[in-house]
Order: structure tokens, then sequence, then C-alpha cells
């Protein structure tokens, strides 16, 4: 169990290669991008947990982090995320 044969990574590493592309280019610009703005550690990391997990993910690191200021606009983003993903497919 949780055993994957070398061939089928092999077969599969297109798309595990535009997935690590994919998260390269959002932890970059989240680290690079986000301070120009003058946005803070603790709002970035909760507005990236919202955008890779959702509202659950993102709201649950708020808490576990103490930030509780950041519970609420993490439930709005990651909840406007998931219907702008639906609406525009």
């Amino acid at each position: 169990a949780g055993r994957v044969p070398f061939s089928t990574l092999l077969a599969c590493s297109p798309l595990l290669l535009f997935g690590l592309f994919l998260y390269a280019v959002h932890l970059t610009t989240v680290t690079v991008v986000g301070p120009l703005f003058g946005l803070r550690r603790s709002e970035l990391m909760v507005a990236s947990s919202a955008n890779i997990g959702g509202p659950a993910t993102a709201s649950s690191l708020a808490l576990a982090k103490g930030y509780q200021n950041l519970v609420r606009p993490a439930l709005l983003v990651g909840t406007f995320g998931n219907a702008m993903g639906t609406m525009l497919g």
C-alpha cells in the first residue's frame, strides 16, 4: 500500500512538473510581490492558504496561528475563490 511504480511517475512527469511550476510561481509571487503592496507575512500566508486549500484550511491556519482578525477574511476570500473557480470553470 502506498507504493507507486516508477514507470507511473515517469508517465505523469509532465503533470507533476506543471504542478511544481505552479507552486513555484505562487510562492514567488507571494513572497516577492506581496510585501511590495505592504502586506504582512501573516496576511500573505493566510491568503496563500485560501488560494490553495480554500476557506476551511485558511480559517484553520488563521485560528491555529492566533490571527483572530484574519479568520473572517480567510473564509470570505476562500469562498469567493471557490465561487469564481466554479463560475469560470
